[in-house]
C-alpha cells in the first residue's frame, strides 16, 4: 500500500474487508444518510473538524461514528 495521506486504509487479513480511516465530505454525508448542510451542523454540535489535505476536507470515520453512539 502507499503512504500517501489522502487514501489511509486498514486492511484486514481478509483483503476483501477493507475499511477507510478517513471520508470525503460526500463519503461523509453517505455515511451518516445525511446531507451536506446537516453535516455542517453535526460538525458544529459535536465538535467535529475536518482534516485538510491538498485543499480537500477529510473527516476521521471514528469521530462520525461516534454520533452514532452519542445519548
Amino acid at each position: 500500500m502507499e503512504s500517501n495521506p489522502t487514501h489511509q486504509y486498514h486492511q484486514s487479513k481478509d483483503a476483501t474487508n477493507v475499511v477507510r480511516t478517513h471520508l470525503k465530505r460526500k463519503d461523509a454525508c453517505y455515511f451518516l444518510s445525511c446531507s451536506a448542510n446537516t453535516l455542517d451542523k453535526y460538525c458544529i454540535a459535536y465538535n467535529i473538524y475536518p482534516t485538510k489535505i491538498g485543499g480537500v476536507n477529510y473527516y476521521a470515520a471514528s469521530d462520525l461514528n461516534k454520533l452514532f453512539h452519542m445519548n
